[in-house]
């Protein structure tokens, strides 16, 4: 069969009809329509094969874009048509509906799309970027705008759980610390005081030396002092010695008792408190006990020592 529809005898045998008696064989294969009628074919067949070749080539070149295309797209910005929707009822709930109809879909994404640019626009103008803004429209990417204005101050909040209680152990340890710093106070407290309502004073150390210009004999100076909460003056070291010779000087006076006595032993002078001495200085023989009724002592105006009996009268220095 050929592409006409027409069997070969049947066209062989109206071809050899139209042919002359006398053609000869070089004729009849030139003219034989056949020949003619089958190449047409063959061409036709082959544009038909060349043209479904580059169709599948086209189509899979195209298949091959789209899936690149489809990879590309979420980078710029777009993104597929939502299935659903977020919604808000009437008692304040949030949910999602499902969007079956496309119109709806596409209505829903175009929303979305829009408010993202409008965030990004605002972002844009506060920072005054426009550059910046140009080409987050552009590519759809979103622009995080400055921080706003502190709003107003919230209502205060519910009160809390009360806490557990500390230790008592650490409260009693902080109250005696307490205790001990106002009683160290109110004593620095006191004792400026009664250095300020004597009229001659001088701060030696930690402590004071006054006097208010009184004489009398020893026992006399312990009571004096012992009222006012104080002792008779005693130096500890030179610097003190120096500062007490400097105390008496203005009032004119040879000397000034000093609180030390061997009245219990004979020849071991100790302080009022029954303390040994760790400083003196005495003159040169000092102390002789001279007649056996030197029990006492005073500084000299040359800053030596030297005993005496406690009935002798000397300015009274006390210490505080």
């Amino acid at each position: 069969m050929h592409c006409d529809g027409r069997s070969q005898s049947q066209n062989k045998r109206k071809t050899l009809v139209d042919l002359p008696q006398n053609a000869s064989p070089a004729h009849y294969t030139l003219s034989f329509p056949t020949v003619n009628r089958g190449w047409r074919c063959l061409v036709r067949s082959s544009l038909l094969c060349c043209c479904c070749s580059w169709s599948c080539i086209w189509l899979v070149d195209l298949r091959r874009q789209l899936l690149k295309l489809s990879a590309v797209l979420p980078l710029l910005g777009f993104q597929e048509l939502p299935d659903t929707t977020a919604f808000r009822d009437e008692t304040g709930e949030t949910g999602e509906t499902e969007l079956l109809d496309p119109k709806e879909r596409r209505e829903s994404w175009v929303c979305g799309r829009s408010a993202e640019l409008q965030r990004i626009r605002e972002a844009s103008e506060n920072r005054g970027q426009q550059e910046s803004d140009h080409c987050a429209l552009i590519s759809g990417l979103s622009v995080q705008g400055p921080p706003g204005k502190a709003g107003p101050a919230g209502p205060p909040g519910p009160q809390g759980p009360k806490g557990d209680a500390g230790s008592s152990d650490i409260q009693d340890r902080a109250i005696r610390s307490l205790q001990l710093e106002i009683k160290s106070l109110t004593a620095k407290i006191s004792l400026l005081e009664k250095a300020a309502s004597f009229p001659t004073s001088r701060k030696v150390g930690q402590k004071y030396y006054v006097t208010d210009g009184s004489t009398g004999n020893f026992d006399q100076a312990l009571k004096l002092c012992s009222d006012i909460g104080g002792a008779i003056v005693l130096p500890r070291n030179e610097e003190q010695n120096q500062a007490l010779v400097k105390l008496i000087a203005p009032f004119g006076s040879e000397a000034a008792y000093i609180g030390i006595t061997d009245r219990q032993v004979e020849g071991q002078f100790v302080d009022t408190e029954g303390k040994s001495l760790t400083f003196t200085k005495w003159g040169t023989g000092q102390p002789d006990n001279y007649r056996g009724v030197q029990d006492c002592a005073s500084i000299l105006e040359s800053t030596i020592w030297d005993d005496h009996g406690c009935e002798v009268t000397h300015l009274i220095v006390c210490e505080i």
